[in-house]
């Protein structure tokens, strides 16, 4: 994975998915067809108040976003001096080496394939991303064909998840509670 500016925006910026897809654009659109609605037929623009807000919060993350992903690139290679980053895919994690212009190796990290957290294979690219801002690229034309045809299966293989390669979803499951009665549990009452 070579330093690149344009793949790190690009990288980072597919990871916005996560948090602005199409459930929430039917969901802006429904309040804004709502507050029209309301507006024209009983004079209340509270609904659209509420449509601009969101929309005002909407650009301000997506503001955000963009800078941290600017910025970000500046942090992980420019700053370090780093030129590439080298992703060795074991059997139970991927292991990443940092390394500067003179190949030598500034860091090392390790990934396990249960704690990864979304991977994305496009045509020319498969992004990974490993947790929340620690995201990698890896481009097509760096690998041969039967080279992105093992990782992808390997991928496939290692990271077993519902939503295969889409973001993931976290489901809370509470455990479920008794009802209140005024009989006695028969499972807590001593048996003599």
């Amino acid at each position: 994975m070579n330093a690149d500016k344009n793949l790190y925006f690009k990288c980072s910026m597919y990871y916005m998915r996560k948090y602005f897809g199409l459930r929430e654009i039917i969901l802006l659109s429904l309040l804004l067809g709502i507050g029209l609605a309301l507006f024209f037929t009983a004079k209340v623009f509270f609904i659209l108040i509420l449509f601009g807000v969101c929309l005002l919060v909407i650009g301000i993350a997506f503001l955000l976003f963009v800078w941290t992903s600017v910025s970000g690139f500046k942090v992980d290679f420019e700053r370090l001096g780093i030129v590439k980053k080298v992703l060795k895919f074991g059997d139970e994690a991927i292991e990443v080496v940092s390394v500067d212009k003179y190949g030598k190796q500034l860091y090392k990290e390790t990934h396990f394939y249960d704690k990864i957290d979304k991977v994305a294979i496009k045509k020319d690219v498969i992004y990974i991303y490993a947790q929340v801002s620690v995201f990698y690229y890896v481009t097509a034309d760096s690998l041969s064909d039967e080279d992105r045809k093992k990782l992808v299966d390997l991928l496939h293989e290692k990271i077993q998840s519902q939503d295969t390669f889409k973001i993931k979803k976290t489901y809370r499951i509470y455990p479920k509670k008794k009802k209140i009665t005024l009989e006695p549990d028969k499972d807590n009452v001593d048996k003599k």
